[in-house]
């Protein structure tokens, strides 16, 4: 572009940029803000922004690239080469080639230049010209100390209070809400330092208390750089705030309600930009208004092929036409496409309103997919009844026959066309007398009269006796419902049941008859706990009769005096009942307990239990005698166990002190001579050879008592056990089984156990010493491993041989097993036998609380 001579006082100016936003050209060069102006070519626009607008006009631009429009206007601050800045008004203009932006044209316009500091307002001008009187806003004028010298005719509209009532009075005591008095003070402090125009809005109260919103325009007045005070210019904004805020409430109740509403909106304007989709559009088809930008987006994605996209897209066109110059209204039934691929059946609603289009999306899939199925369920259910194993019938209100089914055929013998005409069927039944007619007139027909008005009437089932073709009597329950005009009947056939149900009662009869003369006590109750019997020898053991049990909360309460065990009794009965109503044959638990008698005597029962459909029949074993044979048994054989624990403590120290004996009073002696020997025979070696030659065949008898006295007390009571402990008894044990049988033998132990008690350790020690001596004798071993641990408070001592296994059917016969059985319940242990694979060996182990245990 030429530069004119006169374009330094242009106060416009053009600048072109590309695509992003570098300059490449501008008009003119010199004007009268901007100087020099060629130097910013090559750089980017946003460098002449002031730096605190730069978002907002990088965000105008983003927006106009993909905007339909092909300009905007914002206002924004530039700056020139000297710093210098200026309020304009800023027209961007873009220009595309195929749809792609590649240039911008940006004029600036009504430039103001900003001042630092504000002049001297001319308010005595403004007020004797009456220009302030003519301002459609609040003008007040305060002085330095905030107190009112002027306010206008529109102030004294909008506050209600004229000025001559206000004048000199503090503005921010009689106008300002005392939660907001901080602020608007604070606000005019900033006025008097920092002589910078604030803008800024809050609340007055009028006259009437009213709240007014308004939105003020600051002025500091100087004269001199001394402060004067400050003209305000204020807007009501209230009647607008309060209209936003309606607006933003109505806004929220209609998001509120589209999204509670269970069927699918969207809403878009003529040109086909999505404005809105509502949580159920989203549940229905899976897209979201991130997914759908456009109507186009839509027909592109919610159509099963391109043919049903185009009706949809020419439909659309039309619509948006007709809509123009009429309130139109469509509604469609179409297949449409969800997110996931899914078909879905729509009912599309369509309509117009303040240039919007309403879409409606209905989900008639699960219905069109019921009425489907309730078609085919018709033809399956006509087809079923037909061969239902139960007879059917169906009558019109006439009672004339319209349908049988082949059962009622081969049940009653009937053709449809014997007995289709009325009341050629009713004369079939069987009635006593005219009563028991009139009774099922009464039955049948109250009925049909009452479910007239009130559908949800249950029929009753009727009993009757109906003959069949061959004269025979048959046992019939009817059923009835009425639907659709049509009544429809099961007449279940219970002649066979009910014969059953004679022999069934005749059955009762005799078991009672055989029951009551039983020498053992047997009673009869009910699932929900009544009594049905109780036979003599139940009287006569327990003392009640049926009179003083009628339910079985009267047996608990009369035998059991204690609450507790009463409450538990009687909870175990309501669980067996429970549970056997859900699963019949499943096994009836064992029960016994103590029950009180009527004479007050005290016995044992176990109780055997038989459940037969709603009726618990219990046989009553009195066991008293046999429980108390048990618990003195059980006494003897705790006081054999005692003995026998005794006996081996006894034995035990009997064997220490035999072997200390042994070893004190015959070992040392021999000792002492053997070494009297060996020094005479030392003194006479020289002198008198054949005698010291007998005196050493003497030394090495010597040594062959002091051997065998040795084994002797190790055999009786090793010293190394009470020397060393159990794990180094148990060391030496394998080692000397090892020498003497050549059988390889492992010991693996832990060291925590030594704090055990003398007891225990010498009855693990006689353990493992027994079933070493039973593997040698039965087993065939050639390797044994033994090991020695304490887990969880529990001592642990297991012995592994390779050799044939135990013969666990003859276990309790062999004495070295019952022995060590014997040793480990003193214990209060477990003893455990089993054989490894075939051919591999046998295991013992054994398990004993340790003493933290105990």
């Amino acid at each position: 572009m030429n530069n004119s001579s006169l374009s330094r006082y242009a106060s416009t100016l053009v600048l072109v940029t590309n695509a992003r936003g570098m300059i490449e050209d501008i008009w003119p060069e010199d004007t009268l803000f901007f100087k020099n102006s060629h130097q910013w070519i090559k750089q980017p626009l946003q460098n002449l922004i002031v730096t605190n607008e730069r978002t907002v006009f990088n965000n105008t631009l983003k927006n106009l690239i993909v905007a339909s429009s092909q300009k905007t206007t914002i206002k924004t601050f530039l700056q020139n080469e000297k710093g210098k800045k200026y309020a304009v008004e800023l027209v961007i203009q873009k220009i595309k080639k195929n749809n792609i932006t590649l240039q911008f044209v940006f004029t600036v316009q009504n430039i103001q230049p900003l001042q630092n500091k504000t002049k001297s307002f001319p308010v005595e001008l403004l007020l004797r010209e009456g220009i302030i009187n003519n301002v459609h806003a609040i003008i007040v004028i305060l002085d330095p100390n905030g107190n009112i010298n002027y306010l206008n005719k529109a102030g004294e509209q909008i506050t209600g209070y004229p000025l001559k009532s206000v004048l000199q009075q503090n503005w921010f005591k009689i106008f300002v809400p005392k939660n907001e008095q901080a602020k608007a003070l604070q606000i005019f402090k900033k006025l008097k330092r920092g002589k910078q125009a604030i803008d800024f809005e809050n609340t007055i109260l009028s006259k009437k208390k009213q709240h007014k919103t308004i939105q003020w325009k600051n002025t500091p007045i100087f004269s001199d750089n001394n402060f004067k005070g400050i003209l305000s210019m204020g807007i009501d904004i209230s009647e607008l705030k309060n209209t936003t805020i309606a607006l933003q409430q109505s806004e929220h109740k209609f998001k509120s309600l589209t999204e509670a509403i269970p069927v699918g909106i969207s809403f878009c304007n003529t040109e086909g930009k999505i404005l809105y989709i509502n949580k159920a559009f989203t549940k229905i088809f899976g897209y979201t208004s991130k997914d759908l930008k456009t109507i186009n987006d839509w027909f592109n994605k919610a159509y099963p092929n391109q043919l049903s996209a185009q009706q949809a897209k020419e439909r659309w066109a039309n619509h948006v036409k007709q809509v123009q110059n009429e309130n139109l209204s469509t509604t469609h039934e179409l297949v449409m496409v969800a997110k996931n691929g899914s078909h879905k059946v729509i009912e599309l609603k369509t309509s117009y309103s303040n240039k919007f289009i309403y879409n409606i999306f209905i989900d008639l899939t699960e219905k069109r997919s019921i009425e489907t199925e309730a078609k085919e369920t018709s033809l399956k259910f006509k087809r079923i009844i037909e061969n239902f194993p139960v007879p059917m019938a169906s009558c019109d209100l006439n009672f004339n026959l319209l349908f049988i089914n082949n059962k009622f055929k081969e049940i009653f013998g009937y053709e449809m066309e014997e007995i289709k005409i009325y009341p050629a069927w009713f004369k079939k039944i069987k009635f006593e007398t005219p009563e028991d007619e009139a009774r099922h007139d009464a039955e049948f027909y109250g009925y049909l009269q009452e479910v007239q008005t009130n559908p949800d009437k249950i029929a009753p089932i009727l009993y009757r006796q109906i003959f069949n073709k061959s004269g025979e009597l048959r046992d019939i329950n009817i059923t009835f419902n009425l639907f659709d005009n049509e009544l429809f009947a099961i007449l279940e056939d219970v002649t066979d049941q009910n014969n059953y149900i004679k022999l069934l009662q005749e059955s009762e009869e005799r078991f009672k008859a055989l029951a009551q003369n039983m020498p053992i006590a047997i009673g009869s109750y009910n699932t929900d706990g009544t009594v049905n019997f109780i036979n003599n020898h139940f009287t006569k053991t327990i003392g009640y009769v049926a009179e003083d049990l009628p339910t079985i909360e009267d047996w608990y309460y009369r035998t059991q005096p204690d609450p507790v065990k009463r409450k538990q009794y009687y909870e175990h009965w309501v669980s067996l009942i429970e549970a056997f109503s859900i699963n019949p044959n499943q096994e009836i638990p064992y029960v016994e307990s103590d029950i009180t008698c009527k004479d007050g005597s005290i016995k044992t029962f176990s109780y055997l239990f038989s459940i037969y459909k709603k009726t618990v029949y219990i046989i009553f074993v009195d066991v008293t005698v046999r429980r108390k044979v048990e618990k003195e048994l059980m006494a003897s054989h705790i006081q054999l166990q005692r003995l026998s624990a005794h006996q081996r403590r006894t034995k035990e120290e009997e064997r220490k002190f035999i072997a200390e004996h042994i070893h004190d009073t015959i070992g040392q002696p021999i000792t002492g001579i053997k070494i009297d020997l060996t020094v005479l025979k030392n003194k006479i070696q020289k002198t008198d050879a054949g005698l010291a030659e007998k005196i050493n065949h003497d030394i090495e008898i010597a040594n062959g008592v002091i051997l065998a006295i040795r084994k002797m007390a190790t055999d009786l009571r090793p010293s190394i056990l009470d020397d060393f402990g159990l794990t180094a008894a148990i060391e030496w044990e394998c080692r000397e089984f090892e020498k003497r049988t050549g059988i390889l033998c492992f010991f693996e132990y832990d060291n925590s156990l030594k704090n055990e008690t003398s007891d225990l350790q010498s009855n693990l020690y006689r353990i493992v010493q027994e079933a070493l001596s039973n593997i040698d004798k039965y087993a065939q071993a050639r390797q044994i491993t033994v090991q020695l641990s304490k887990i969880n408070g529990y001592i642990l001592l297991s012995i592994k041989d390779n050799g044939e296994g135990y013969n666990l059917e003859d276990k309790d016969k062999s004495l070295t097993i019952i022995s060590i059985k014997d040793r480990v319940r003193n214990l209060k242990g477990t003893c455990t036998l089993q054989n490894l694979e075939y051919g591999k060996g046998g295991h013992l182990l054994i398990k004993i609380p340790g003493k933290s245990t105990n």
